[in-house]
């Protein structure tokens, strides 16, 4: 009862914030990612709400809604980033393997934000298991593909990890 108190007055602030500014999309403060923020920083509000307020900002200059296969088209066929099939839970395998410093870049970083946006919004679906997948439909499993890092050095992955744990 008293989370779902917290979760309510995190609801309240966030639709008080996005009255009448339009820079927030319904993406940014739907349930699951009210849910998730809080979890993350273990039911504090403020932490929570910094949290979301942070990943609006980054929504809202990143655009990752306007992303379409189109665009992505060239850089997917390097098979640097792509959905591998399921785990047993459900959810998308995403395969990351940036093989050079070059790939580590912005345009990476949009195919692999368009790749986790497609498995998070259900626009890829296992052929089993429903029930299952109902439950975990908000989470992804990453497997980081690191054969080449030894030549690519560490700094691409830092600053693609830091990207994901600030978006995601």
């Amino acid at each position: 009862a008293a989370q779902q108190g917290v979760f309510d007055c995190v609801q309240k602030k966030l639709i008080d914030f996005d009255t009448g500014r339009n820079e927030c999309s319904a993406t940014c403060f739907s349930d699951g990612n009210i849910a998730r923020a809080l979890d993350t920083h273990g039911w504090n509000l403020d932490a929570s709400i910094q949290r979301l307020l942070k990943i609006c900002k980054w929504r809202h200059a990143f655009k990752p809604d306007g992303l379409r296969i189109e665009d992505m088209e060239k850089a997917a066929r390097s098979d640097s980033c792509y959905v591998s099939g399921f785990d047993r839970w459900g959810r998308p395998l995403i395969i990351n393997r940036p093989q050079t410093q070059f790939e580590a870049n912005e345009v990476h970083l949009q195919l692999l934000v368009f790749t986790f946006e497609c498995a998070l919004n259900n626009v890829i679906r296992p052929e089993t298991g429903l029930e299952l997948y109902e439950m975990c439909q908000d989470q992804v499993v990453l497997i980081l593909d690191l054969e080449n890092v030894k030549r690519m050095g560490l700094g691409p992955l830092k600053t693609l990890a830091l990207a994901l744990r600030d978006i995601f």
